[in-house]
């Protein structure tokens, strides 16, 4: 049986790069609310979501998401939990994902998360703006 090969990482300037939802997917209350605050002054259009399954819901039901900002350490459900699940569903598996961790980046397998990118926290707010804009364009100017 060939081995099936991981879908390709968003390119910068890829034609899903247009103006869409940044899923923010975090348990940290202080972590979810900085940094939707930070990327909707930026001009995203940001939903949030405390729980991996919380998240995976947003993702099943709205079709304006175009990156997912995922948290690796979270209770119950990981992000590693979450990752499995929109991988496995053919539907969800194209939205690119952007690791969010405290964890040394050694420590996480790109074979298995297959991450479009990977951010180490606490994340500088104009590295995280400029990373979120290569797979999202803002949907508004501004402020």
């Amino acid at each position: 049986m060939p081995e099936l090969s991981p879908p390709p990482l968003a390119p910068y300037d890829a034609p899903r790069r247009r103006p869409g939802r940044v899923l923010l997917v975090d348990d940290d209350d202080m972590v979810r609310t900085s940094m939707a605050r930070v990327l909707t002054g930026a001009g995203f259009d940001v939903v949030a979501a405390s729980t991996a399954g919380e998240g995976l819901e947003v993702l099943r039901v709205d079709g304006e998401v175009r990156v997912v900002l995922l948290d690796m350490m979270m209770p119950v459900q990981d992000g590693w939990t979450f990752r499995r699940v929109q991988l496995a569903t053919p539907d969800l598996s194209g939205i690119p994902a952007i690791v969010l961790t405290g964890a040394p980046l050694p420590m996480l397998s790109h074979e298995q998360l297959r991450a479009a990118d990977y951010l180490l926290k606490p994340v500088g707010l104009e590295h995280l703006i400029s990373v979120v804009s290569n797979y999202c364009e803002p949907s508004r100017i501004p402020a």
